[in-house]
């Protein structure tokens, strides 16, 4: 049996009598099913299946799992709710969200994006079961040797197809100089800033994998999903993984009032420098996601699009 078809089984098990209607992407490497009951009047589920059941599964299955939960106890609606789930077969079946992926974002989108990051971090929420996000912030060296990490391994990519060869020569010739540039402008700012002291961060509780694309709307409202990531994080880097995610990038004027949305919401549930990282970190934030787009080299299927979308991006943020 398929690890679709056990968790239907065991779903079965549990009194749910469901019919997969649709496989939807998820994450990487997670089965994200749609599936229906048998009723008469149809009831729809999501069915969420993680990795083979090694570390990695099981902290994608546990920080969905917690984040969910927590969502939950703070009264926040706009977020799947879990139904059942198996620790040890790693799979969640959760709520269907109706609705739709917007094409972009609207002023009073900001409004709610904040006002959900802020609830998830009311003072009566507690962080006890939240270990740090994916990738989380914890210094501005440790973010500058992630990006010459990520540099590192796409240039040990094989050689084939042309797009990598091609995606090399841009990566030299632009990328990695830039990440030495900014080292050399900004860190000696960093590192003795009152901004990056330690005492002076207040870590948030982040879904961490944000942007458009992890969106749904219905009737003007926001829904939010995809958690696999989440745990604590510097409201920093969570701010500029909205602004500069490709598939929406703010333009200045976008950026002024989300911040100032995300000011006001955020007040007294993080710390007062956060703004001020935020300038130091934007550009190499915009790097890691040229880094991500280009991710397919690892497996050698970079298609020529792809690589094309990076250096646009690359250009297109230029400055912001």
């Amino acid at each position: 049996m398929t690890k679709e078809e056990k968790a239907v089984a065991d779903l079965a098990k549990r009194g749910y009598s469901l019919e997969i209607v649709e496989r939807i992407n998820g994450g990487i490497n997670s089965q994200v099913l749609k599936a229906k009951t048998g009723e008469q009047t149809d009831k729809y589920f999501i069915i969420k299946i993680y990795p083979n059941p090694d570390k990695e599964a099981v902290d994608r299955f546990e920080r969905e799992k917690i984040f969910l939960e927590h969502g939950k106890s703070q009264g926040i609606n706009n977020i799947p709710t879990i139904e059942e789930a198996d620790v040890q077969k790693h799979w969640i079946l959760m709520s269907y969200l109706e609705g739709l992926k917007p094409l972009k974002l609207e002023k009073n989108d900001y409004k709610q994006i904040a006002g959900f990051i802020a609830k998830l971090n009311d003072n009566k929420g507690k962080k006890a079961n939240f270990v740090k996000a994916k990738e989380c912030l914890d210094s501005p060296l440790e973010l500058i040797e992630n990006l010459r990490r990520r540099v590192n391994k796409l240039l040990m990519a094989p050689d084939s197809p042309k797009t990598n060869v091609d995606a090399k020569k841009w990566l030299r010739k632009i990328i990695t100089p830039e990440i030495e540039e900014l080292t050399k402008k900004k860190m000696e700012n960093m590192l003795h800033s009152r901004h990056w002291k330690q005492e002076s961060i207040k870590k948030i509780i982040s879904p961490s994998d944000v942007g458009i694309h992890n969106t749904i709307k219905r009737y003007n409202k926001l829904y939010f999903v995809d958690f696999e990531y989440a745990g604590t994080d510097d409201m920093s880097k969570l701010a500029a993984d909205w602004l500069l995610q490709p598939n929406h990038v703010f333009s200045r004027t976008e950026e002024r009032n989300f911040i100032e949305v995300l000011k006001i919401e955020m007040e007294g549930r993080c710390d007062e420098y956060w703004t001020q990282r935020l300038e130091d970190i934007k550009g190499l934030i915009r790097i890691k996601w040229c880094l991500i787009m280009l991710n397919k080299m690892n497996t050698n299927s970079l298609k020529e699009r792809q690589l094309d979308n990076a250096i646009k991006y690359h250009k297109q943020t230029k400055g912001l």
